[in-house]
C-alpha cells in the first residue's frame, strides 16, 4: 500500500467515458506535448510530398467521400486508422470495389459509414485534421494487384501520417472508439483505513497499480492481438489509443496512459518490474511500445537494429493473422524500413531472409516453439525460418545477449525466391546450406523432456551416434534435449546439426542446434531445435567430438 500524495503521475479524476471533457483534456495535452516539446517527435516527414494513393476527405461534420492522392494538396495531412475488421462476412461490408469506387467518390452522408469510422473522422476534425485513411476504403478489397501494392507501401503510410487512431477495444468497425465506464473503477483504487500509531484515518493506494493494472487493461484489449498492428504502431509517429477502459498514447519520446498521463512505468521483460517511469527519449529506430518489454540499449545503433529486430519479431509471433500467408507480409514495411537505416550506417546489401537477416542468420537459426504450433498448410517460408509456423515462439537468438558464444556451424550459401519484386515480403523457396557438426539422433518418445512444462512435443535424446552408428556415450546426452517444432514432426529418430554454444553469465553454458529430416535430393527439412546445458566452456566445447563434419541443405 502507498501512499498516494505526492505523486503527480497518477490521475484519479477519471471521467465517466474516454471522450469526456477530462479525457479530451488529456488527449489534447499529450498532442499538445508531443507536437511542441519532442524533439524527436517533430522530425521531419520522411517523405514530405508523399501522398497516398487514395484518402477520405471529410467535406464536414455530416459528409465525406474518397480522393485520389493526387487530388490532395502538397504536404497533405492525414490520420490513419487502425482497427479490427471483425468477423462478419466481407460481403455485408462496405468496402471499396470496383462497383462501389464511383459511388464513394461523391459526397456521402457520415452515417453511412460504421461507428468505428465515423468516430475517427470526429477525432480527426478535433485535432485539424481533414484526411483519413482507412484500408477498407483506400485499397481496392477486390483487386489482388491492387492490394499487393498498397500493402508494400505500408511503411509509407503510417510514417508519414500526422497520427494513428487506434481502436484498441473494438472487437470490429461496428464498436466505435467511445465507451462509457465506471470511474470509480478505472481510477486508481484509493482505501481509507486508520494506522494503528495515532487512530489516525488515511488514504492509501495499491502499488500494484502503479506498474500492472494499466498493463493488463490494454493487454487484454482486442486491437493488441491483431499481427498487423504491429508494424503500424510502430511505423506511425505518434498514436491515440482508445481502450474500453482508457486512453493510451505512443510516441518516440513517451507512452502514457490516462492513469499515468506523464509516461508509464517500467516492465523489463528480463527482470522485475522496475517501479519508474521510461526515461524519455528514443535512441532506437522504432518507438517503445506500451505492451513490449523495454528495450536495453547497447553502445552500437548497427547492434542495437539488431537486437530490437529480434526483440519486436518475438513480440510479433504471438499475435493473430486473418489471412495465414500474410505473415512475412505484415512485417514488410518493418524489413524495409530497417534495411534503409542499416544501409546509412553501413553500405551494403544486407539480406533479408523470410524474416531473418544474414549477418546475424547464425544466431537466429536457433529459434523453437513454446508448446506446439502448427505449420503452415499453403507454402510460406522455408522450415529454417520461424515464419513457417503459427504458435507461440521463443526467438532466443538475439533476445539475449550473452557473454561469449562458441560458433561452430557457418553459411555456405543461400537461395531465396519470391513471387513479387521486393524480397521483404512474401516467399515462394528457399535453401540454406550450412556447414557444422552432425550426429544423428534416437529420441525417447516415451519420456517427456521437462515435466515441469508438459509439452507433448519435447522430448529427450535416447541415443547419440556418428554417422556409422556409433555410440559417442557422451555423459552430456541424458540432458540433450528436442523441441519438435509441431506434433507431426515428433520422429524416433532425426540429424541434429550443432549451431553455437554461449554463456549469459561467464559461468553455466547452453547450446543449440538444429534438428534435421531427409525428404530427399539430399536436402533438409527442419523438425525442431535441440538444446544441452554445460556446467562450463571446456563442457560445451567438447560436446561435438566425435560428430561429423558435413554440409546440409535446409528447404
Amino acid at each position: 500500500m502507498l501512499d498516494p500524495k505526492g505523486d503527480n503521475n497518477m490521475n484519479f479524476g477519471f471521467g465517466p467515458s474516454n471522450h469526456d471533457s477530462k479525457a479530451w483534456a488529456i488527449m489534447q495535452t499529450w498532442m499538445k506535448t508531443c507536437s511542441e516539446s519532442h524533439a524527436q517527435c517533430k522530425l521531419p516527414r520522411t517523405s514530405p510530398s508523399y501522398r497516398p494513393t487514395r484518402l477520405l476527405r471529410l467535406d464536414s461534420s455530416k459528409t465525406f467521400h474518397r480522393v485520389t492522392g493526387d487530388e490532395c494538396p502538397p504536404n497533405v495531412q492525414y490520420v490513419a486508422l487502425s482497427y479490427c475488421w471483425g468477423t462478419k462476412p466481407v460481403e455485408r461490408l462496405l468496402r471499396l470495389l470496383e462497383s462501389t469506387v464511383e459511388s464513394l467518390s461523391l459526397e456521402q452522408p457520415i452515417e453511412n459509414l460504421p461507428k468505428t469510422f465515423r468516430e475517427a473522422m470526429s477525432v480527426a476534425q478535433r485535432f485539424g485534421v481533414d484526411y483519413l485513411w482507412i484500408d477498407r476504403l483506400c485499397i481496392f478489397q477486390d483487386s489482388p494487384d491492387d492490394w499487393k501494392r498498397e500493402a508494400s507501401s505500408m511503411q509509407d503510410v503510417y510514417r508519414n501520417a500526422v497520427f494513428s487512431i487506434s481502436a484498441l477495444g473494438a472487437m470490429d468497425a461496428d464498436a466505435g472508439l467511445f465507451f462509457e465506464r465506471d470511474p470509480d473503477v478505472a481510477a486508481p483504487t484509493i482505501i481509507h483505513f486508520k494506522l494503528a500509531e495515532d487512530g489516525q484515518e488515511k488514504a492509501f493506494r495499491f502499488g500494484l497499480e502503479k506498474g500492472w493494472s494499466w498493463r493488463l487493461s490494454f493487454e487484454n484489449e482486442p486491437l493488441v492481438q491483431r499481427s498487423w498492428v504491429v508494424q503500424e504502431r510502430l511505423l506511425a509517429p505518434r498514436t491515440l489509443h482508445f481502450g474500453s477502459k482508457q486512453l493510451f498514447w505512443e510516441c518516440r519520446e513517451a507512452s502514457c496512459c490516462e492513469m499515468h498521463p506523464h509516461n508509464v512505468y517500467c516492465y523489463d521483460g528480463f527482470d522485475d518490474i522496475e517501479e519508474v517511469e521510461r526515461p524519455p527519449g528514443s535512441p532506437y529506430l522504432w518507438k517503445q511500445l506500451l505492451d513490449a518489454p523495454d528495450r536495453r540499449q547497447v553502445s552500437d545503433p548497427y547492434e542495437q537494429l539488431f537486437f530490437d529486430w529480434a526483440s519486436y519479431t518475438h513480440y510479433y509471433v504471438s499475435r493473430q493473422l486473418t489471412v495465414a500467408s500474410d505473415k512475412l507480409i505484415a512485417l514488410s514495411g518493418l524489413a524495409n524500413e530497417m534495411r534503409a537505416t542499416l544501409c546509412q550506417l553501413k553500405p551494403g546489401t544486407h539480406r533479408y531472409l523470410a524474416g531473418h537477416w544474414e549477418e546475424k542468420l547464425m544466431e537466429t537459426l536457433v529459434w523453437n516453439v513454446n508448446g506446439p504450433a502448427t505449420r503452415a498448410l499453403q507454402y510460406r517460408a522455408p522450415s529454417w525460418s520461424w515464419a513457417c509456423l503459427d504458435g507461440h515462439l521463443n526467438l532466443i537468438g538475439s533476445c539475449r545477449r550473452s557473454t561469449e558464444t562458441i560458433s561452430l556451424t557457418s553459411m555456405v550459401s543461400v537461395a531465396m525466391t519470391h513471387p513479387g519484386e521486393r524480397d521483404t515480403g512474401a516467399v515462394s523457396g528457399g535453401i540454406l546450406t550450412l556447414s557444422g557438426p552432425c550426429a544423428m539422433v534416437k529420441i525417447d518418445l516415451n519420456r517427456n523432456a521437462d515435466i515441469s512444462r508438459r509439452y507433448e512435443n519435447e522430448k529427450y535424446v535416447r541415443i547419440l551416434e556418428d554417422d556409422k552408428g556409433n555410440d559417442l556415450n557422451m555423459k552430456e546426452k541424458q540432458d540433450l534435449q528436442v523441441i519438435f517444432d509441431t506434433m507431426d514432426d515428433i520422429t524416433e529418430q532425426a540429424i541434429v546439426l550443432w549451431v553455437c554454444s554461449h554463456s549469459f553469465d561467464g559461468e553455466t553454458w547452453s547450446g543449440h542446434g538444429l534438428v534435421l529430416a531427409c525428404v530427399g535430393e539430399d536436402k533438409y527439412r527442419r523438425f525442431g531445435m535441440a538444446s544441452c546445458y554445460f556446467d562450463n566452456k571446456e563442457a560445451a566445447s567438447a560436446f561435438t567430438t566425435g560428430f561429423t563434419l558435413k554440409q546440409i541443405k535446409i528447404v
